[in-house]
């Protein structure tokens, strides 16, 4: 089993209803996949006012399936400054039965939550102190919301 984490930059505002065909796709292709995980967007808004979102990610599953999905994820024109937090292998999952986990909240939702990760460019552009325990940490809090 291996696991994956990433953060990224959208390249313009998610609607709902794109978030909704976004998570449906990835749905369907990690369960043909064997992959599970889970997704955050939080709707941003960056110095200038301007409305902007930032992804976070976790996969997990087969090493081959995972890296191969990733390598299709980078490469994904929706989204810039894919930025890998950590990669390596697991013993079991933290996401059973999740094709695809997703959460979509502003921002003022998301600075509410425990152990709050600031998603900017300065994080995304940096190399993080980011563990994975820390990472997984963060996206399990969705679980209780």
């Amino acid at each position: 089993m291996h696991t994956l984490i990433y953060i990224s930059k959208a390249v313009k505002p998610f609607p709902d209803d794109e978030l909704l065909d976004l998570l449906t796709a990835s749905r369907l292709g990690n369960e043909k996949r064997g992959l599970s995980g889970m997704l955050l967007y939080v709707k941003q808004q960056d110095a200038t006012g301007v409305p902007t979102g930032r992804f976070i990610q976790a996969l997990e599953g087969g090493e081959k399936e995972v890296l191969e999905l990733y390598a299709l994820i980078k490469q994904d024109d929706r989204h810039k400054q894919v930025t890998l937090l950590h990669s390596g292998p697991i013993t079991s999952r933290s996401f059973v039965g999740w094709a695809m986990g997703f959460r979509s909240l502003l921002e003022e939702e998301y600075l509410q939550i425990p152990g709050y990760i600031k998603l900017d460019d300065s994080f995304i552009k940096g190399k993080s102190m980011l563990s994975l325990g820390v990472a997984l940490n963060f996206l399990k809090t969705f679980y209780s919301i």
